[in-house]
């Protein structure tokens, strides 16, 4: 799910692995991403650590590690349902990605 007035129509699997590994922080024209995940144990939180070929465990050093060099200020927002989702990416007014692919 993307915020409604995010241009970005299409994103590739690669692209979304970038956006949820960090590599990459922002929409063409320099707006930041705002990531929100499924919390652990979620479907969707399963899928995203398949994408990224990582444990729960890897997951959570590699945002500990990121957020200790500086290069994020935060890890992603877990949210505990799909309808969590939808205020977030309606209110924050950067620009909100949500994995809902299941694989």
């Amino acid at each position: 799910m993307v915020n409604q007035k995010n241009p970005v129509a299409n994103l590739t699997i690669q692209e979304v692995r970038k956006i949820f590994a960090g590599e990459k922080r922002s929409w063409p024209g320099g707006l930041p991403i705002k990531l929100f995940v499924r919390a652990p144990g979620a479907r969707e939180r399963t899928a995203l650590l398949k994408l990224l070929a990582m444990s729960e465990s890897e997951y959570k050093r590699y945002w500990t590690a990121a957020v200790f060099r500086g290069e994020v200020q935060s890890e992603p927002l877990a949210l505990f349902s799909n309808g969590m989702q939808r205020k977030p990416s309606e209110s924050i007014p950067v620009l909100s990605l949500w994995w809902m692919r299941r694989m």
